[in-house]
């Protein structure tokens, strides 16, 4: 499997068990500010990997800017790293739509487990 496809993988896991502590302690509801940071340092470190991985498998040098921005501002970072290493457009835009499918459907994982883990414990 490519590494790129594991960090995925871990991504998931990440989010999941993220879900977890949110729905045991309550955390998203009583300090939203804090499970933000506690969602975005490991999103911030995962896109990092990812985007290195990718390069490293597309063989493909990336300027270090590209894969900073697209760690620290996501939003505009990944589609302009996926727009520099795609070709032709089109693959760029089909990268685009399947990394914001990605990132709803991790973000939908989190919140689907933290309110199961709220319905088992409480």
């Amino acid at each position: 499997m490519m590494r790129s496809r594991k960090i995925l993988i871990a991504w998931l896991v990440v989010y999941a068990v993220l879900g977890v502590i949110s729905g045991v302690t309550g955390l998203a509801e009583k300090n939203p500010q804090a499970s933000n940071l506690l969602a975005g340092l490991p999103t911030s470190v995962l896109i990092y990997l990812w985007c290195k991985a990718d390069a490293r498998e597309r063989q493909l040098v990336v300027p270090s800017g590209y894969t900073m921005f697209a760690t620290l501002l996501a939003p505009l970072g990944m589609p302009v790293y996926l727009i520099k290493t795609r070709k032709p457009l089109r693959a760029a835009l089909m990268g685009l739509l399947k990394a914001l499918g990605f990132f709803i459907g991790v973000s939908m994982l989190m919140a689907v487990v933290e309110v199961a883990t709220q319905a088992v414990i409480g």
